[in-house]
């Protein structure tokens, strides 16, 4: 069994111990050593007890209890320094953003693929979720798995929930999200649960070995060398920044309010012609906005993540849509609606329908061209009732006994109505 863990936790334990005999000159022999390790275990001891103190009184933080390859990683260092930091140990790492919020770090293994060396929290939410899971040393495919699955049990994922997974690192010779997509496709198909997930790849290099990424240089000398604008309020918080990659000629816009909390994200792909927009609220995302060459795509969502309301319109086809969801208070979908216009539904195309808490539907409406059709069904799934009416305006009524057998029917058609009704012993009698 190959152990990746072991691997990197070796080669950093011997950067360390390499850093730390660096000022020791010749190594102490004897008696002597042993007395000056030992002073300095019960120093160090000493020192880690107070600093765990201050940590008590302070809060948790949620970057410094990993360690291995996260030891030094803090929620302050840029997306590039992090990289440059873990750039011998891994092929980069992935952000994904439910509600928990969390980054794992990956690398590329012959003949297993990729694998999960560790993951980090980035809020408190995350840190609760992780430890009620595994994902350290084990392939990227069950880490998501896993992920989702505790994530759908502790209420954070659900249906029409919202997921946003960002990879930063090497792009050449790897897809990760190829294996991400197929994953989080396959959970779906086995779970029976429908979510959306928004894919984005970040290809990155480690800063140069010269670069000064040590919690030395200010937050504000970092801004200022990573971001093309730096606005900031009359207390000096960064509220705005913009980041231009001439390469691929795309600009990154990001707004926060006075505390660092994301407000907006706007990343325009010049070349392509296209805009996409987030909007948030408390961390979470209300509002994503996708502008391309023709047409607009417009998606809302509720404080749970589930989607509310989503909007296409086309203006080069033609083609609009709305869709609109509505929830129980436990997240359950209570009702869908849709309306749309395209070169197939000329006449537009109308669904709405309605749920009973826990997932069965109750009402099913759908209008076009076709015709106008209205089902009903009671709480395991049977039709109870049937109203529609045909392109010929044709107009039926069924209602239906639990078994699925008819009570009655009424069938309208040249102005004549036949009306049919079945008795318990299943007899007939018809009326006009």
């Amino acid at each position: 069994m190959i152990s990746i863990k072991g691997n990197y936790a070796n080669r950093t334990q011997n950067k360390l111990e390499k850093e730390n005999w660096k000022i020791g000159g010749r190594k102490m022999q004897g008696i002597m050593r042993k007395q000056i390790v030992a002073s300095l275990f019960v120093l160090t001891m000493l020192f880690l007890g107070a600093c765990g103190n201050k940590k008590q009184e302070s809060g948790t933080n949620l970057s410094t209890e990993n360690q291995g390859i996260l030891y030094n990683i803090s929620d302050e260092m840029s997306v590039e320094e992090k990289y440059t930091l873990i750039a011998n140990e891994c092929i980069g790492f992935i952000q994904i953003k439910i509600n928990p919020a969390f980054e794992l770090y990956i690398a590329a293994e012959d003949g297993i693929g990729y694998i999960v060396l560790e993951a980090r929290p980035i809020n408190e939410d995350a840190k609760k979720l992780l430890k009620k899971l595994t994902v350290s040393n084990t392939s990227l495919w069950d880490a998501l798995f896993s992920i989702c699955s505790t994530a759908e049990k502790q209420g954070y994922l659900k249906s029409n929930s919202n997921m946003r997974i960002e990879y930063y690192g090497q792009m050449e010779g790897h897809d990760p999200m190829e294996v991400i997509s197929d994953a989080l496709k396959a959970y779906q198909d086995e779970n029976k649960i429908t979510f959306s997930y928004d894919t984005v790849c970040n290809a990155l290099e480690a800063l140069d070995d010269e670069k000064d990424i040590s919690d030395e240089d200010s937050n504000l000398e970092r801004e200022e060398e990573l971001y093309d604008v730096v606005e900031r309020d009359d207390n000096g918080n960064v509220i705005k920044t913009v980041y231009r990659n001439i390469e691929d000629n795309c600009v990154e816009t990001r707004t926060y309010d006075s505390n660092g909390t994301l407000l907006s994200f706007i990343f325009e792909d010049i070349n392509h012609g296209q805009t996409h927009e987030e909007y948030y609220e408390t961390g979470l995302v209300v509002k994503k906005v996708t502008i391309y060459s023709g047409g607009i795509e417009t998606r809302t969502y509720d404080n749970n993540g589930n989607m509310t309301s989503e909007i296409h319109d086309d203006k080069e086809s033609g083609s609009y849509s709305e869709a609109y969801w509505t929830y129980y208070a436990n997240g359950d979908k209570a009702s869908y609606r849709i309306k749309l216009t395209d070169g197939y539904y000329t006449q537009g195309y109308y669904k709405e329908e309605q749920y009973y808490q826990g997932g069965a539907i109750s009402m099913s409406h759908e209008v076009s061209q076709y015709g106008d059709n209205k089902f009903f069904y009671d709480a395991n799934g049977n039709p109870t009732q049937y109203e529609g009416k045909n392109s010929n305006g044709e107009r039926v009524e069924t209602v239906y006994n639990s078994d699925g057998s008819y009570v009655s029917r009424i069938h309208e058609s040249g102005g004549k109505v036949r009306i049919e009704n079945w008795g318990a012993d299943g007899s007939l009698t018809v009326t006009y």
